[in-house]
């Protein structure tokens, strides 16, 4: 604004190699950056999901930041380029001054789009549509029987373990069979297993387990 009301002559607008090397390298840097940031969000992005509904529905607030300051940096680079090179050719310092209000406006819209944006992590968020929207009945035998296979190879392991454990102490044992036995066969580990009420808390807690499930699915 000072240069638009007082602007200087063409003897005193003089534009060195330094200028130029160092909006350069901000480009360079804060463009690699970026590079880099939306990677990662696409190759997190669920198919059929824009890369803006993507980024508008990020729950890292750190990435949100990251990929929208350095968009903000690469634009205010070419904007400065932009206005830098038009006074150069023209001899008119008015588009430098423009340049740079407009860098001004560009940075207080990030501004104000990461604080809407980060407004929600402020007071927590609701459940996500897409999973109180699906049919997680139907679902849940799919985690059970995950979640038996991961006990299936637990016991594996520990059989392998005691197995060798056993041929180490007596190497000429050329068969070994485990059996497991114990006077707590019949017994629960919970006394209330069988209650309603453990009923509901597991179902309860399987159909979070499953949500969460769901989302590291769509993400991959």
């Amino acid at each position: 604004i000072q240069t638009l009301l007082n602007p200087p002559t063409a003897e005193e607008l003089v534009l060195t190699w330094e200028v130029w090397t160092v909006l350069g390298m901000s480009f360079c840097i804060d463009g690699y950056v970026l590079q880099r940031c939306l990677g990662e969000l696409m190759q997190t992005k669920p198919k059929g999901v824009s890369l803006y509904q993507h980024i508008t529905d990020i729950k890292d607030p750190f990435m949100l930041a990251v990929v929208l300051e350095d968009s903000a940096a690469c634009t205010g680079v070419l904007i400065a380029l932009a206005g830098i090179g038009a006074s150069y050719v023209t001899g008119n310092p008015v588009w430098d001054s423009a340049a740079s209000i407009g860098i001004g406006f560009l940075l207080g819209g990030v501004a104000v789009s990461l604080i809407r944006m980060n407004q929600r992590f402020l007071l927590g968020q609701s459940v996500d549509p897409v999973f109180l929207d699906s049919d997680l009945e139907s679902e849940l035998p799919v985690i059970l029987a995950w979640y038996a296979e991961d006990v299936t190879r637990l016991v594996e392991k520990e059989v392998q373990e005691v197995e060798a454990e056993i041929r180490a102490k007596y190497p000429e044992a050329a068969f070994i069979e485990l059996e497991p036995d114990s006077k707590d066969t019949d017994m629960r580990a919970l006394s209330n297993i069988g209650t309603k009420s453990f009923r509901a808390s597991e179902r309860d807690a399987m159909t979070r387990a499953l949500a969460h499930l769901a989302r590291t699915l769509d993400n991959r």
